[in-house]
């Protein structure tokens, strides 16, 4: 199927086939399998091509919208919350259960990691024991780093109490 907004796009440019394809670095005979076609270009050459035209790469193959969407649908990211406090109780102690690789934390206390749940060192001990790899990194209470987070949060030294 031929490729009328690329055709549109180099046109409203006041360009040819063979201006784009200089200004790209490539053989005009592919601008023209892109027109006639409908190939999509290698990333950089479309990003390129999309930059002399002054257009977004979405609109000349919106093919490629389809594309990332699939990407972030099969994406690791699974949820987004706006913050720790946004998560439900117990997802926490879900996700580490569903680990098969590697358990990896790194929290200044970690106290609400056991919200919903009270048994993670349990928990922990037997993702290990699976074989899963756990890495444990918490933050030392006399360090600068947690007096300076407690002042950035407004609770001053009750941070360092987190940890009792």
């Amino acid at each position: 199927m031929a490729n009328e907004r690329l055709r549109q796009a180099i046109f409203d440019a006041d360009l040819s086939v063979d201006d784009l394809a200089i200004e790209v670095g490539i053989d005009p005979k592919t601008i023209e399998r892109w027109i006639a076609k409908g190939r999509v270009p290698h990333p950089g050459n479309r990003a390129k091509a999309a930059r002399v035209l002054e257009v977004d790469e979405s609109l000349l193959w919106p093919q490629l919208a389809d594309a990332r969407a699939r990407a972030v649908v099969n994406s690791e990211v699974l949820q987004v919350y706006p913050d720790r406090g946004a998560v439900p109780a117990g997802s926490w102690y879900e996700l580490i259960s569903s680990s098969h690789g590697h358990v990896d934390i790194l929290v200044y206390a970690g106290l609400f990691l056991s919200d919903g749940r009270a048994d993670l060192p349990g928990l922990l001990r037997e993702k290990a024991a699976e074989g899963v790899t756990v890495r444990l990194l918490l933050g030392d209470p006399d360090s600068e780093a947690v007096r300076r987070r407690g002042a950035e949060e407004q609770v001053g030294d009750a941070m360092a109490a987190r940890f009792g």
